[in-house]
């Protein structure tokens, strides 16, 4: 089970840094609001966001979404982190994991719907037109939220099939 403590390993060493990256950005939005800077223009789901020409309401707005993206991406990284902790230590079938893997799926599935929602957004805000438009990030939250479900299923049967034999025996 030697690849299960390097995966550990490796989504803690990713939840850290996500979450260095969410203190950068805050730290990032708090220079920007108390300085104006006219030149920092950052680049949100795939477009140049001028904080210096919209209204708070759509300053508002455009936080918003980026809040939920981070909250539920940074919760199902962290969901997953409890799940590897039960996973490494053999306990396969446990309900935290079948839970675990099933909110995680919902949460890519959110994720990938909010950016979804988010883009189309920001094009009638940004620049007022309906802008439709897919790309590969929006892809794999779509596939990883569908595997967890799946995920989450096949640990359930499993963990079912696991009590049928124990009493069997």
């Amino acid at each position: 089970m030697k690849t299960i403590s390097i995966l550990k390993k490796l989504i803690n060493i990713y939840y850290y840094l996500i979450l260095i990256s969410l203190v950068g950005t805050v730290f990032g939005i708090g220079v920007f609001f108390l300085t104006r800077n006219k030149e920092m223009n950052p680049k949100i789901l795939g477009t140049y966001v001028d904080f210096n020409k919209l209204t708070y309401p759509k300053i508002i707005i455009v936080l918003i979404i980026i809040i939920v993206l981070y909250y539920v991406y940074i919760k199902a990284i962290n969901l997953l982190r409890n799940s590897l902790g039960d996973l490494s230590s053999g306990n396969y079938f446990s309900e935290l994991i079948i839970n675990n893997f099933n909110k995680i799926g919902k949460l890519f599935l959110f994720s990938s719907v909010i950016e979804l929602v988010g883009k189309i957004i920001f094009g009638f805000l940004l620049e007022a037109k309906f802008k439709f438009e897919l790309d590969s990030s929006m892809f794999l939250f779509l596939i990883m939220g569908l595997f967890f479900l799946f995920l989450s299923e096949v640990f359930a049967k499993a963990k079912r099939i696991e009590e049928e034999n124990d009493l069997t025996i």
